[in-house]
């Protein structure tokens, strides 16, 4: 008799619940690209790609510009290259927020899909696994963009590559590798995944393979670098991505804490919890299996990943995107939990529940859809005051009225506060030539470039935005 299908395996309690589970992932996903558009952070990351594609220096010298808030690595700018074909910066927001989430969910889809493990338990298995891990990204993962979501997603395939089969292939070493250096290069902190893979393979008695691997990383990674090189010079590279992030202090550590203990506590616990839990039940995959493997080197990169995600979520602009282990340790327990034989429908369902009932304040505060009103606004004002008006939040605002990038107000604080003062010429030069108006959020507290053009402080409220101007101007 022939081994029953996959698709055969998974009873109908099991397709109910992912069914569920699917219908809340999905709601999710909606939620979140909905109020996506609303964060004036996400232009801020989207600007760099559209102005890497229009020529301009995205490494930049210092008292050079216009200065953005990207001190990160290139291959984040490449991710977003399909929002540069939209017409308006609303357009080009809303494709961001696509491939922000496509960034997150595609590598779980890959490795639940692709499992050797979960394939005999059928699809309805490998869909209800996917879909609790997607409802298990962070809300603030979906809702902001950042270049670690990158990072991260390269390197759970790296990390997947290699545990995927008993011993990687010669082809699935040099696909981990170049997986492994792509995600250094898209934030520095990924510079450490490499240790973290090299002491698991170690601790497999792989040594042969980890001189290797080494070697291959040590390749790509040197290829990568000279590739940045001939495009962005060696200068602007080591000031953006080096000297900048060294010279940033650390922010108000206990303020932080205050702000951000409970999601801190979740990350660190809940996993240390669910793997405790794995142990002490007897569920721990074997160590040999495909499971085992990933969610060993998953805890070997988590474990490493700790402390370097702490100390750069309390350095000056830190925050919960710095704490890459969850988006590793989840996945794995997923997979290892649903490589097992399927547990009782009760459990099932009991899970299903669960995950939705942590997900219901995020179903009932995210908008039901996206508000296009603040940025259609916004470029209209910015079309009625052509080359005299300087968004600093929202600088592809301006880019589709004047065709120019002007300074983004991060990357002049960030310049700041890693003391590389401006010259003031150098400050103007990349500001409209006929600046009139000031515009920033209406509900922005903190407006630092008023500090640097004091004369600019007639206060006007047009809709969702606070307008400034002289005292003088009509």
């Amino acid at each position: 008799m022939s081994d029953p299908s996959p698709r055969s395996t998974a009873g109908r309690p099991t397709k109910i619940a992912a069914l569920l589970a699917t219908a809340g992932a999905l709601v999710y996903l909606w939620l979140s690209w909905c109020a996506f558009p609303a964060s004036n952070w996400n232009e801020l990351r989207l600007a760099p790609t559209f102005a890497l594609l229009h020529g301009e220096t995205i490494y930049p010298p210092a008292n050079g510009g216009p200065l953005s808030t990207w001190i990160y690595g290139p291959v984040g700018l490449l991710v977003n290259l399909p929002a540069t074909l939209a017409s308006s910066a609303a357009g080009a927001i809303r494709v961001a927020g696509v491939i922000n989430a496509l960034t997150l969910v595609a590598p779980l889809a890959v490795i639940f899909f692709a499992s050797s493990d979960l394939r005999a338990r059928g699809r309805a298995t490998r869909w209800l696994a996917l879909s609790l891990a997607v409802l298990l990204l962070p809300a603030t993962s979906l809702q902001f963009q950042v270049p670690d979501h990158a990072a991260i997603a390269l390197g759970l395939l790296s990390c997947f590559c290699l545990a995927h089969s008993e011993r990687p292939s010669r082809a699935h070493l040099i696909v981990a590798a170049a997986l492994c250096a792509l995600a250094a290069w898209s934030k520095q902190t990924a510079v450490f995944l490499a240790p973290a893979q090299a002491v698991w393979l170690l601790a497999r008695g792989e040594r042969s393979l980890v001189a290797r691997y080494v070697f291959w990383v040590l390749l790509f990674g040197l290829s990568l670098l000279i590739a940045s090189v001939l495009a962005f010079g060696f200068s602007g590279l080591w000031l953006n991505l080096v000297a900048i992030p060294a010279r940033l202090p650390w922010g108000d550590i206990p303020d932080k804490l205050a702000r951000r203990w409970p999601q801190l506590a979740v990350q660190l616990l809940l996993p240390a919890v669910l793997l405790v839990l794995l142990r002490r039940r007897g569920l721990w995959p074997a160590r040999d299996s495909e499971a085992g493997r990933f969610l060993g080197i998953a805890l070997c990169v988590a474990v490493v990943f700790v402390p370097v995600g702490l100390a750069s979520f309390f350095k000056i602009g830190g925050d919960l995107n710095m704490l890459h282990w969850w988006f590793y340790l989840v996945p794995a327990i997923g997979l290892a939990w649903f490589a097992r034989p399927c547990s009782s429908p009760l459990a099932q369902f009991s899970l299903v529940g669960l995950v939705l009932l942590v997900r219901v304040p995020d179903f009932r505060a995210l908008p039901l859809t996206p508000n296009p009103a603040p940025l259609d606004l916004a470029e209209e004002l910015a079309r009625a005051n052509h080359g005299a008006i300087w968004f600093p939040y929202n600088p592809l605002v301006t880019f589709f009225s004047d065709g120019k990038f002007y300074h983004v107000e991060d990357g002049i604080a960030t310049r700041n506060l890693a003391g590389l003062g401006l010259r003031e010429s150098g400050f103007r030069r990349h500001l409209p030539a006929q600046l009139g108006a000031i515009v920033y959020p209406a509900n922005q507290t903190d407006c630092f470039a008023l500090q640097l053009l004091p004369e600019f402080n007639r206060r006007t409220i047009v809709g969702d935005w606070a307008v400034y101007r002289r005292k003088d101007a009509p």
